[in-house]
């Protein structure tokens, strides 16, 4: 389903809470505007027919104009977030300043990361602007975009991707696009192959070919890998020991998770923990 802005606006500023379990019901698309979001909870896989990408809270969230998109959770923390859309109307002052690349490429990453210190400014931004649109009149639109440039500008000299990898799809294969969004909720539970195949409707041959096709690595592979980028967002951001991050990925024990660990990302989770760590704390 195609979202369009309401009524004659040009942007629209949002404050959205959902449960940890929301997902969103189908594939959608921002067919006349874009969107640029502040993830302030939650852990959300980002899917297009494309590729699939992981977002976490303090990072912000992008869509591209006519994108089609769709997020599911990661993890049982509660998902909110602030947003805005807007269209090439709205941006078209601020291209003539920082050009058409510039903004393109802004917007061909689904994820940056912020830093710590720029997040007050970014939140306030988000509550500036949520009061202009409260108190709607004819001035506010101005003022809002003005309050978007300056979004625009923090992010573009704060960011770094989110996450460094991301699943490339090589086809659209919506069957197996259906799994790869059932594995987000499920993927502790290490669904087997013939588990997935039937869900698929398919023969477990034909799913392993098919999946490979799609995703460009085999199931096992995948999912082992899907494990570890959770791994690495778990060590940054959480005082976890590994025993519980193993058993909340759905290993089977905290040695095989550090060896697959050690072999996705060359080096161990402790050194790992230790290397993204800050000086001068514990």
């Amino acid at each position: 389903m195609a979202r369009k802005l309401l009524g004659e606006r040009h942007i629209l500023v949002e404050h959205i809470k959902r449960d940890a379990e929301y997902s969103m019901p189908s594939l959608d698309v921002y067919e006349d505007c874009y969107g640029i979001c502040y993830i302030v909870s939650g852990d959300r896989s980002f899917s297009t027919p494309d590729y699939t990408y992981y977002i976490h809270g303090g990072d912000i969230g992008i869509t591209n104009k006519g994108v089609f998109h769709r997020t599911s959770p990661l993890s049982g923390e509660p998902y909110e977030r602030y947003g805005i859309r807007f269209t090439d109307k709205v941006i078209a002052p601020l291209l003539e300043v920082i050009g058409k690349d510039t903004f393109a490429q802004l917007m061909s990453c689904p994820g940056y990361h912020i830093p710590p210190d720029s997040v007050p400014e970014i939140l306030m931004l988000y509550e500036d602007m949520l009061r202009e649109q409260k108190h709607f009149c004819k001035t506010s639109e101005l003022l809002i975009s003005g309050m978007l440039y300056r979004l625009i500008v923090t992010v573009l000299r704060q960011k770094t991707p989110a996450t460094p990898a991301s699943v490339t799809l090589n086809i659209r294969d919506t069957p197996i696009m259906n799994i790869l969004s059932y594995l987000d909720y499920h993927y502790a539970e290490n669904p087997s192959v013939e588990e997935l195949a039937a869900m698929a409707g398919l023969s477990a041959s034909h799913f392993m070919k098919r999946f490979k096709d799609c995703v460009g690595s085999t199931y096992i592979s995948y999912l082992n890998t899907y494990k570890v980028r959770l791994a690495e967002y778990l060590l940054r951001n959480r005082e976890l020991p590994l025993t519980r991050i193993a058993e909340d990925l759905g290993f089977c024990n905290v040695n095989y998770f550090s060896t697959l660990f050690k072999r996705v990302n060359g080096k161990s989770p402790l050194q790992y923990r230790k290397d993204i760590t800050p000086p001068g704390t514990s």
